[in-house]
């Protein structure tokens, strides 16, 4: 459960890197407006990576570990129906305060998940999909710009991430 989450937010930020210049297109955008469509999403990541920590101790890690999730999976939602740059901006924004709350709870949740001698063999899982993930994107990416499905690229997350969440409610501690 662990891993689809963390692969929906790993494979998320290499798609919408392919997608950037048909997003200008799309929303009749200067270089330098487009570029908050990215810039938002690492900077929201940036800021909530630190805050995933205190909010576990406080409210439990796996409550916050599938809230961040839940909330990436929304803002995907929102980014996909955007009508506009702007909430197309405010969406990624989102998902990146849920990506970076879920990020770097996931390899704690491994850890707990999985007896001492399991742990080597979850991680390699784990350390798989980080792998897959971002190189998965770039050509799904690719492939969905090539077939004029651009919102794609943000309702792909949509199933991953609800997946995510049923299995990490049925199955972390």
């Amino acid at each position: 459960s662990v891993i689809f989450g963390l692969f929906m937010v790993f494979l998320d930020s290499t798609v919408v890197n392919v997608a950037f210049q048909t997003l200008r297109r799309e929303f009749d955008a200067s270089l330098a407006e487009s570029q908050w469509v990215i810039s938002t999403y690492v900077l929201a990541l940036g800021i909530s990576t630190p805050l995933a920590g205190f909010l576990a101790d406080r409210f439990g890690i796996k409550r916050v570990y599938l809230g961040g999730l839940a909330m990436f999976v929304f803002g995907s939602l929102l980014c996909g129906i955007a009508p506009n740059l702007g909430l197309l901006i405010a969406a990624r924004t989102l998902q990146g305060l849920g990506g970076g709350i879920a990020l770097p709870l996931g390899a704690p949740q491994l850890f707990r998940a999985f007896p001492a001698r399991e742990q080597g063999v979850a991680l390699g899982f784990f350390g798989i999909a980080v792998a897959v993930a971002p190189a998965l994107g770039l050509i799904l990416g690719g492939w969905m710009i090539d077939h004029q499905l651009w919102r794609w690229i943000f309702f792909i997350n949509l199933p991953i991430g609800i997946l995510g969440v049923a299995l990490g409610s049925r199955f972390l501690q």
